[in-house]
C-alpha cells in the first residue's frame, strides 16, 4: 500500500504525501547544482512544498545542512556489517581478516569506493588495492575486474548483484560481500509513521 520513491522530489508533478531530503556527510557542498556541485535541487527548496524532514548520513557535526526553514532534522548512523557473504553464500565474520592480517583486494563499481575502503581499513581489514570502476558499471567490466585479481575480494552488496553471474565456482568462493546497516533514529520513524497515519484507510 506504500510506494516509496528515490529521488522522487526531482519529479515536480509526483504527488507526494510525505517527503525526506537525505544529505551525505559532504552537506550541500559548495552549495552549486550538478555538475558544478553536489546539489540535485537547490537548497534550501525553492517550491510551495517543503520536505517533511531532513536526514543526514554521517557522524553528527560534519559538514551540517542549513536549515533555515527549520525543518526536523536526524542523523543517520551507517556502518558495515559484522560478516560477510561469498558468492556461495557462506558466512566468515569480517574481524577475521583483521585478526589475520590477511591482505584483500576490494572491486566495485559505487558512487564513492573510497568511503567503502576507508571503513573496511577502519575495521582492521587489510586492504591491499582498489579497483574502483564507475558508478553502476556493468556486469562484465565487474567481472572482468575480480578475474584479474587473486586471493580474497571484498565488495558491496550492489556489486554483488552483478557479479553472481558466471563466474567460476572457485572464483565465487573468494568473493565477499560486506553488506552496510543504517539505523534510523527513532524519532524520524515515528514522524513518517504519524504521516502516514492520515492516509490509512
Amino acid at each position: 500500500d506504500l510506494l516509496i520513491c528515490d529521488d522522487g522530489l526531482q519529479h515536480w508533478r509526483l504527488h507526494r504525501d510525505v517527503s525526506l531530503t537525505v544529505f551525505d556527510e559532504r552537506g550541500v557542498g559548495n552549495g552549486w547544482l550538478l555538475p558544478a556541485g553536489l546539489l540535485r535541487e537547490p537548497w534550501p527548496v525553492r517550491h510551495a512544498w517543503a520536505p517533511d524532514a531532513l536526514l543526514q548520513q554521517g557522524a553528527p557535526g560534519a559538514a551540517a545542512v542549513p536549515n533555515p526553514k527549520r525543518l526536523p532534522a536526524f542523523w543517520a548512523d551507517k556502518r558495515l556489517n559484522d560478516d560477510a557473504i561469498n558468492l556461495l553464500g557462506e558466512r566468515r565474520e569480517l574481524g577475521d581478516w583483521a585478526k589475520a592480517q590477511t591482505p584483500v583486494q576490494v572491486v566495485c563499481g559505487i558512487a564513492k569506493p573510497q568511503r567503502f575502503v576507508d571503513m573496511l581499513v577502519a575495521c582492521g581489514v587489510q586492504v591491499t588495492g582498489c579497483t574502483a570502476l564507475a558508478d553502476h558499471a556493468p556486469a562484465a567490466a565487474l567481472q572482468a575486474a575480480v578475474a584479474a585479481t587473486t586471493g580474497d575480494v571484498l565488495c558491496t552488496e550492489k556489486d554483488a548483484v552483478k557479479l553472481a553471474g558466471d563466474l567460476p565456482h572457485e572464483t565465487r568462493a573468494r568473493v565477499w560481500t560486506v553488506g552496510l546497516t543504517m539505523t534510523l533514529p527513532s524519532a524520524l520513524v515515528d514522524l513518517i509513521t504519524e504521516r502516514l497515519r492520515g492516509y490509512d484507510r
